[in-house]
């Protein structure tokens, strides 16, 4: 082959080696520009879902604050109890605005109808990062009070420590009046409204061990009409039922100036608590109420005693201690009781 050729083929490999790089690198600049594009086209797309998810987001969170104000009473404290934020159902509520409540400290809603240790309890609770639920008694602006069922859910930080707490409240003051009278009714006798001796027995026990750790004196009277059957007989249950509620009357007349429980124990017989009184000082009552329904003229011509209606009195008294039981003072105060009618009637034992 002469130089000549093998010159040219030299050339023409270099210019078709000039040529594959072209192609090549046109076809890899198409390729990055479709990448780029493809790229661009996924990127809006997930921007697009991500708005999409933000904005649905968004409205599930103003539906559960709408729902959440509607129906319930909530505020947002800080770690230290300061008010951050109270919805307008609160604030009417309390009777406080929005205004009146930022910046201040629960203390000021504070009723001071709960212990130290109930708000120690709680408190130790909610550092903790725990949800707390229960019952709080608070007070309006105006001093009245009112009960809400509450739950406290503390907002962790990246560390997993309180920074604020969201207080979700519903007024339960309408149930707890309910039963509050209900209650008072479950204690209550229905015809005299005295105690009724299941609260009388319960009293009992509760002073019992009150007085017992301060070393107090206890004392017990048990008093019935005297010749009562007689009058129920003669005069009739109509009559005889307003005997005992006329001598209720008199009875919590005379007791509304003594620590004291009063209670119908039975049929026509009472009985009273007096704590921290001595068997002199019971003594002295008794002879007291004696009197003073004697002195109601409420007529008992059946009577082996008197033309009028008369009680016969028992009385007890001890200082509790672990040898003895609130069933030994009633039963003291029977033995007196049944000493009084021996003795006549009509008197104090």
């Amino acid at each position: 082959m002469s130089i000549y050729h093998k010159v040219m083929d030299i050339l023409l490999l270099t210019a078709l080696m000039l040529v594959i790089t072209l192609f090549i690198k046109y076809i890899w600049q198409n390729l990055r520009t479709s990448n780029s594009k493809i790229k661009l086209v996924l990127t809006n797309v997930h921007r697009k879902e991500l708005e999409r998810n933000y904005l649905n987001t968004l409205k599930d969170l103003q539906d559960l604050k709408f729902a959440l104000d509607e129906s319930n009473l909530v505020q947002i404290v800080d770690k230290s109890a300061n008010i951050l934020y109270a919805n307008e159902k609160f604030c009417r509520l309390s009777e406080y605005s929005f205004e009146e409540l930022k910046g201040k400290n629960m203390r000021v809603l504070n009723s001071s109808y709960h212990s130290k240790e109930f708000f120690r309890d709680l408190w130790t609770t909610v550092t903790q990062g725990k949800v707390w639920s229960g019952e709080i008694r608070n007070k309006t602006k105006s001093d009245t009070y009112y009960w809400t069922s509450t739950t406290i859910v503390p907002f962790l930080d990246k560390y997993n420590k309180p920074f604020q707490y969201i207080v979700i409240r519903n007024d339960i003051t309408k149930s707890k009046e309910l039963e509050k009278k209900l209650e008072y009714l479950s204690n209550v006798d229905g015809l005299t409204s005295l105690f009724n001796r299941r609260y009388f027995d319960k009293m009992l026990d509760y002073y019992w061990q009150s007085l017992y750790k301060n070393q107090n004196s206890l004392s017990v009277i048990l008093f019935d009409v005297d010749y009562f059957k007689c009058y129920n007989d003669h005069y009739g249950h109509l009559l005889g039922d307003q005997c005992l509620i006329d001598i209720s009357n008199r009875v919590k007349d005379l007791m509304n100036s003594y620590e004291a429980i009063c209670a119908r124990y039975g049929g026509e017989e009472f009985a009273i608590i007096l704590p921290k009184k001595d068997a002199h000082e019971a003594r002295f009552i008794a002879e007291r109420i004696r009197q003073e329904i004697e002195q109601l003229n409420i007529p008992h011509e059946w009577s082996k005693l008197n033309s009028w209606v008369t009680m016969s009195f028992g009385v007890a008294s001890v200082t509790p201690n672990q040898d003895k039981n609130p069933l030994e003072l009633l039963e003291l105060a029977d033995k007196s009781l049944y000493q009084a009618k021996n003795n006549g009637r009509n008197t104090v034992a």
